[in-house]
């Protein structure tokens, strides 16, 4: 077993979390799109789910690039 130091312990934690992250987001918001164009095609109500989760990914990653985490770590 292979010693990691913690900051690359934590990057490939995050890495997995994203990759996690935008599985979800893409299986959950593919078949909501298709109940949506299935029951009212004429109201896109999914691009509200798919802006707001996709925000919070985005928010994950500036927080990652930006190592807040790392220096303030707040939980």
């Amino acid at each position: 077993m292979e010693n990691y130091s913690r900051s690359e312990e934590q990057r490939r934690r995050f890495d997995r979390r994203l990759v996690r992250s935008l599985v979800d987001y893409t299986v959950v918001v593919g078949f909501l799109a298709l109940v949506n164009w299935q029951t009212s095609p004429h109201t896109w109500w999914v691009a509200w789910v798919a802006a707001g989760w996709g925000l919070h990914i985005l928010l994950l990653i500036v927080r990652r690039l930006t190592d807040c985490d790392e220096e303030c770590d707040y939980r």
